[in-house]
């Protein structure tokens, strides 16, 4: 005869309480695998590395997406000014902000109503007031440059803006607008490009598109007003790619993405890192513009002598040097 329990007695808790059948309890008994365990803690950490995007719209008449860069990329930023008109270029900068942890904006709905992002509208008369309406003013580029500067705490160490060139246009190649670099600087980049590119390529099907620099390259691309009016202006180094559509689609994204994406970490490097500290550009930014200077750094200065006259090189004057 069995004992019965004693009223007022505390029960230990049932183990496993919530197998039913014996299978379910010897399932309940396993240990999860550990592997599974680590898969899941590696899902759950990836989803939460990258903050959300955010909106913000624009007098309804266009709107942005953006969020910041990771501590590692931190004041570098990837933009799509015209994701609405251009999408192949905003899904690109997107993918490779997923990738690298660079920080992320696109723009939409702007170039359809004629108002301009990357720059502001260059007025005649400098005292005329400027409308707060942004379709009167034919401008959204204040705000662009908020969003970078809360993006970035007022540091854009590097920004990478990404547009595509319609199917026809010649020469065929990635037409790249640069700031903030010097020519030795620009070789490197390129070479940088090239290896990773011929790399990512290697036997696969891919068209193979070279970096094609305005104007050392003597490509026919619009960048007064970008350099000096525009983006490229207030960020401390600067590239705009014109990016033909047929590597935003196909087996040429699928290789082009990956390319930019560890070109734009291997920029990120040689900005801070690699690149000849001797022939850098030191740029000084201000409110009504920028100084770009490059010093030449010898510690024999007079054997350093000034060789030409002074030459205006983007609207900034520098003195060109020589050794005797």
């Amino acid at each position: 005869m069995s004992r019965g329990v004693e009223d007022g007695a505390v029960l230990p808790p049932a183990p496993l309480s919530n197998c039913v059948t014996k299978t379910m309890r010897a399932n309940c008994r396993r240990p999860i695998p550990v592997l599974f365990f680590a898969a899941l803690v590696a899902l759950v950490g990836c989803s939460t590395l990258r903050p959300p995007i955010q909106t913000q719209v624009i007098d309804s008449i266009g709107h942005f997406e953006y969020r910041p860069p990771g501590k590692a990329m931190q004041g570098v930023v990837i933009g799509a000014p015209h994701g609405g008109t251009e999408p192949g270029a905003a899904s690109m900068a997107r993918w490779i902000s997923d990738r690298t942890g660079a920080g992320f904006v696109a723009a939409y709905g702007f170039k359809s109503k004629r108002v301009s992002v990357e720059q502001p509208v260059v007025r005649s008369y400098p005292d005329q007031p400027v409308p707060k309406d942004p379709l009167r003013r034919g401008s959204v580029f204040a705000e662009f440059r908020k969003i970078l500067h809360d993006l970035t705490d007022d540091e854009i160490d590097l920004y990478v803006g990404l547009r595509s060139r319609r199917a026809g246009e010649t020469p065929d190649g990635i037409s790249v607008i640069a700031s903030g670099f010097t020519f030795e600087e620009i070789r490197w980049i390129d070479r940088a490009y090239e290896e990773i590119r011929d790399r990512m390529i290697a036997s696969r099907s891919a068209d193979r598109l070279p970096l094609l620099f305005v104007p050392l390259d003597q490509v026919k691309v619009g960048s007064s007003g970008i350099k000096h009016h525009g983006v490229l202006l207030i960020a401390e180094k600067g590239l705009s790619l014109r990016i033909p559509e047929k590597l935003l689609s196909g087996a040429n994204l699928r290789v082009y993405r990956q390319v930019f994406s560890e070109w734009l970490k291997r920029l990120e490097h040689l900005v801070r890192e690699e690149l000849p500290r001797a022939a850098r550009v030191q740029v000084k930014l201000m409110d009504l513009g920028r100084f770009d200077l490059i010093l030449v750094v010898n510690h024999a200065v007079e054997n350093i002598a000034v060789t030409s006259s002074q030459l205006r090189i983007d609207g900034i004057f520098v003195k060109a040097f020589e050794r005797r």
